[in-house]
């Protein structure tokens, strides 16, 4: 991964452009992280502190959550990191002081920003991705993806049995019900 040289930071600032694989951020145990990753980002130096703003994006392979087909979809996010100089906190001494609660650490003279970049990206996929806007997702009685092949179900409706919406909390109301009779 490349690394930003501290040395050369000022408080103006100093902006940064590059490509990396998903796999130099260690993200080769995600399955969906399979394309390069793009970095902008501005450093500046604060004293000891270094801030850096800017934005992490790359293309991710999913799995669409509704009809359960291959997709991708891009992604970017924010990137705000604040780096303390020194070793990171480990001993029960070293006490780290809440507006340092969210801080990361880097030792002279580069800074190796691959942990932090990581989990902004993890953080920014999505959860629940979908293929597309009008994804029609698979039938919940016979299973069938419905964007690609009517299944011919019908509707749930209450006459239908075991395809009727159920009332989570209808069972729960019947046993209340007898427990009010039983000691009343």
């Amino acid at each position: 991964m490349e690394s930003i040289d501290v040395r050369q930071l000022g408080p103006e600032g100093t902006e940064f452009h590059w490509n990396e694989p998903a796999t130099m951020l260690g993200l080769d145990s995600e399955s969906e992280f399979q394309f390069p990753v793009v970095i902008d980002v501005k450093a500046q130096r604060i004293g000891t502190r270094v801030v850096v703003t800017g934005t992490v994006g790359c293309r991710v392979s999913l799995r669409c959550s509704m009809c359960l087909e291959p997709c991708e979809e891009d992604i970017q996010a924010e990137v705000a990191i604040e780096l303390l100089e020194g070793p990171q906190p480990r001993k029960r001494e070293d006490v780290v002081q809440d507006e340092d609660a969210d801080v990361s650490y880097y030792t002279v003279p580069f800074i190796d920003l691959s942990d932090d970049l990581r989990q902004i990206l993890l953080v920014a996929a999505p959860a629940y991705p979908v293929c597309r806007q009008d994804c029609q997702g698979l039938c919940p009685a016979c299973g069938a993806n419905r964007n690609t092949v009517p299944c011919g179900c019908q509707p749930a409706s209450p006459a239908r049995g075991h395809m009727a919406k159920a009332k989570p909390f209808e069972a729960l109301g019947s046993l209340l019900q007898k427990e009010l009779k039983g000691h009343g």
